[in-house]
């Protein structure tokens, strides 16, 4: 049986993402995702990628593969609260930068991130979890159910099911506002955020 060193649950765009980040550091890891069944219908969902994501999605080839159809810089923004005043603009030409952002439809950055594992050759996609050196698990941090009832189920199973493995629960830090997961985080903060805790 191939041994592995890492063995990364869940094959999101974090989880995809990461997987290619350790194996271009030479380590054998095994992505782990149940079957993925047809969607029901199209997908229209985008991420906003901010600086930090974009430049790791470079470092490992992806952002090029990117067609300029899917992915649109965002130059300036405004915010506007409940009351009429209340207004937020940013501009990247007053930041002095490029662009603040990128909106990516989400279903091509999924396919061009599994067209770059298939030719990572230190990455084996697995439909069970396999012995591994690390097993990393990336848990919820429920404080918003925490703060009602005083319990946290993401945290709580989270640590349980490392425990059991013998492997390591990590949680986004800090969770972003109205969040709980590591998608929120990679939301609120960028795909660098994600990997520096992972």
């Amino acid at each position: 049986m191939q041994s592995f060193d890492v063995c990364v649950r869940g094959a999101g765009i974090v989880g995809r993402s990461l997987a290619l980040a350790l194996s271009r550091q030479g380590l054998a890891v095994a992505l782990q995702a149940p079957e993925s069944a047809a969607p029901a219908r199209e997908d229209v969902r985008a991420y906003a990628l901010n600086a930090a994501s974009v430049a790791l999605l470079e470092q490992l080839k992806v952002w090029p593969a990117i067609p300029a159809s899917s992915r649109t810089p965002v130059y300036d923004m405004r915010v506007e609260g409940d009351r009429p005043a209340a207004v937020l603009r940013f501009s990247a030409w007053q930041q002095q930068v490029r662009e603040l952002a990128w909106i990516v439809d989400a279903a091509v950055l999924e396919a061009e991130l599994a067209a770059a594992l298939r030719y990572a050759p230190h990455v084996q996609q697995v439909a069970e979890p396999v012995p591994a050196a690390l097993l990393v698990l990336c848990g919820d941090d429920d404080v918003q159910t925490y703060a009602l009832k005083g319990i946290n189920p993401g945290r709580d199973k989270a640590t349980a099911a490392a425990r059991a493995v013998r492997g390591l629960a990590v949680f986004p830090e800090p969770v972003p506002e109205g969040g709980s997961d590591f998608n929120d985080l990679h939301q609120a903060a960028g795909l660098e955020a994600v990997r520096n805790i992972v």
